[in-house]
């Protein structure tokens, strides 16, 4: 069965590819969300920049337009799939088969269509993917468990926290995406230093 599962997998990751491939765009934001904004600063011609990148009052950082520019569809399903790798590494922290879950995400719509051209989406799914990976990481390796911290935990906490605010700046969503994560993170803190404090009596 699982056999199956991979080669199903990487039959829908060839179609992803072919969708890359695919000549045209899926929705105009394809343009806005990237080149439209970078077109300004690297070609030095009049643009139109949205409201989210408007130098006055900026809410988003061109740094990812920017860089998304660079990447081509083929170069985006590339870096997708670092999501795919984040699920599989989440997967074996916690034991799991990750072939199931990795086979619902690519057998996805958004990650077929939309999740190979230049939008903010994909920068997005690929932190949240990070976000979650780095999570579950911690917990494995004793988040919460000691009085105090050594410092490849407050390595991993920090790495999960920039994972975060970078990803607030990608796209402001990110925020609701991260509030589960972070009050995971305090519950098991929570829990884990009640034991501690529980088992020092």
């Amino acid at each position: 069965m699982p056999g199956d599962f991979k080669l199903l997998f990487i039959l829908l990751y060839l179609l992803r590819l072919l969708l890359a491939l695919a000549p045209g765009y899926v929705h105009p934001d394809e343009f806005f969300q990237s080149p439209e904004i970078s077109a300004g600063h690297v070609l030095d011609v009049r643009n139109w920049v949205p409201w989210e990148y408007d130098a006055t009052y900026p809410c988003r950082s061109i740094l990812f337009p920017m860089a998304s520019c660079c990447l081509s569809h083929i170069g985006e399903l590339i870096v997708m799939a670092a999501v795919d790798y984040a699920i599989y590494r989440i997967c074996r922290l916690n034991t799991q088969d990750p072939w199931r879950p990795m086979l619902v995400v690519a057998s996805s719509y958004a990650v077929a269509v939309y999740h190979t051209r230049s939008f903010s989406n994909t920068i997005e799914s690929i932190l949240i993917g990070f976000v979650l990976w780095s999570f579950f990481d911690l917990v494995r390796h004793g988040l919460g468990k000691r009085a105090a911290p050594s410092y490849p935990l407050v390595r991993r906490t920090a790495l999960l926290g920039s994972l975060m605010m970078v990803g607030l700046f990608a796209r402001i969503t990110m925020v609701f995406f991260c509030i589960p994560i972070v009050l995971a993170f305090c519950y098991v803190v929570d829990q884990r230093s009640g034991r501690r404090a529980a088992g020092s009596w």
